[in-house]
């Protein structure tokens, strides 16, 4: 088993949620690209003009002035995003994750969701200064399916994570696919984990 990275599109099924973790040592350590949150706030505001006003006043309460070119403690992102998601609900912390996948790069090699999910722990470690703050775990994709994952430390939650990997499946799978995820039992290092089927 191997952990990665990831990119877009893709609706979910789930309602059980995960606790944000801002708890750890290597956590509290690190610092986040501000790309990532301005992309999140337009991303799960496409909601209204109004909401996307919330959202955004709802993170410059934790972080002050939100720039993408800016880095920012990985726990105070981790505290609007725990503030966030209580006020706003799971739906608007998958679409927010979907749309953080839209802007991760991959290299023009990477063809299919092997190739993808291969890809994301690079991306993930690349928004971070400092310790990688958590991971996204994976095995080997069948032809219709894949076991994934989020690390014990990984500090945002799982419904933001499902959208990553939703969208990753839905841009690397077949054109015919409609992805899907179904949480399953989590590992001893896991904090939460998906069968995603499409």
């Amino acid at each position: 088993m191997s952990a990665r990275q990831a990119t877009r599109r893709g609706e979910v099924t789930t309602t059980d949620s995960t606790a944000l973790d801002d708890s750890s040592e290597t956590t509290q350590r690190a610092e986040v690209a501000g790309r990532f949150v301005t992309t999140f706030v337009e991303g799960a505001g496409e909601v209204s003009t109004v909401f996307r006003r919330v959202l955004r006043e709802s993170f410059e309460r934790h972080l002050g002035a939100v720039e993408s070119e800016q880095w920012y403690e990985v726990p105070a992102v981790v505290d609007a995003f725990e503030a966030l998601a209580e006020e706003a609900g799971p739906a608007t912390m998958r679409k927010g994750g979907m749309e953080c996948a839209k802007i991760v790069e991959f290299d023009s090699r990477v063809g299919d969701i092997a190739g993808a999910l291969a890809a994301l722990q690079t991306a993930h470690a690349d928004a971070h200064h400092g310790p990688t703050a958590g991971n996204y775990t994976y095995d080997e994709p069948t032809e219709r399916s894949v076991r994934v994952g989020i690390t014990a430390d990984y500090p945002y939650g799982a419904d933001f994570a499902e959208g990553v990997l939703l969208q990753t499946v839905r841009e690397f799978g077949p054109v015919d696919g409609v992805p899907v995820a179904e949480r399953t039992a989590a590992r001893d290092d896991e904090a939460a984990a998906w069968t995603l089927t499409w």
